[in-house]
């Protein structure tokens, strides 16, 4: 299953750990590079930062009004938003819920993915 991780920050790409045994981590540093990935391939979780830094004109938010607004030709089955940015991050689980995406808000540490187990296409939160 293919994981999309956004974030703005190189050193956070360089420290993430536990990556679910059945994933695989497609990263990408701006909000653009993101829409573009989701057109092109399919995601069971995506991960979402806000605060993307002055490399992108966007920010986390675009791609959430993209993945409200767009039909793709599938539904992630998990949206982690892992941003410090307290309103931001309100606004994203807002509208994401309200598009009835299954959210989880996870501050940022190395160990973002820390009991979250894919299983035979099957996400699973062991609440660790």
């Amino acid at each position: 299953m293919n994981i999309l991780f956004l974030d703005g920050e190189e050193v956070r790409h360089k420290t993430l750990e536990n990556i679910p045994k059945n994933g695989k981590l497609i990263s990408c540093y701006t909000a653009e590079k993101a829409i573009e990935l989701l057109t092109k391939k399919n995601f069971g979780i995506v991960c979402l930062d806000h605060d993307l830094g002055p490399a992108s004109g966007l920010t986390g938010m675009d791609v959430v009004d993209f993945l409200c607004k767009k039909e793709l030709s599938y539904r992630p089955s998990l949206i982690i938003i892992h941003s410090f940015n307290t309103s931001a991050v309100y606004r994203m689980d807002t509208a994401l819920d309200g598009a009835g995406y299954q959210v989880m808000v996870i501050p940022f540490t190395r160990d973002l993915f820390r009991g979250i187990t894919i299983d035979e296409g099957t996400i699973t939160d062991k609440g660790v």
